[in-house]
């Protein structure tokens, strides 16, 4: 099963889902070495892309299939986060 990790991964996801059988490709438009990093510690791949451009989307799943063989699930884990003065 490959799953893609998209945008600002959690590298406690990808490591849970390599645990689980899954061959992971991570992607990050701003966070390329950390990407890769943690790619490589899950025995997986990193493809550099914005997915806030269709182009680059589909030159990812493109990699992926190419890399993994196929795409079985995508995870987007983008968040925005805002501090709240106490």
């Amino acid at each position: 099963m490959t799953r893609l990790l998209a945008r600002d991964f959690d590298p406690a996801v990808a490591r849970r889902l390599a645990c689980d059988g899954a061959t992971v490709v991570l992607t990050s438009a701003r966070s390329v070495g950390a990407g890769a990093a943690v790619a490589g510690a899950v025995g997986g791949h990193s493809v550099q892309a914005d997915i806030s451009e269709e182009s680059q989307c589909a030159a990812l799943v493109d990699a992926t299939v190419e890399r993994a063989g196929r795409l079985d699930v995508l995870v987007n884990n983008a968040g925005v986060t805002s501090v709240i003065p106490h």
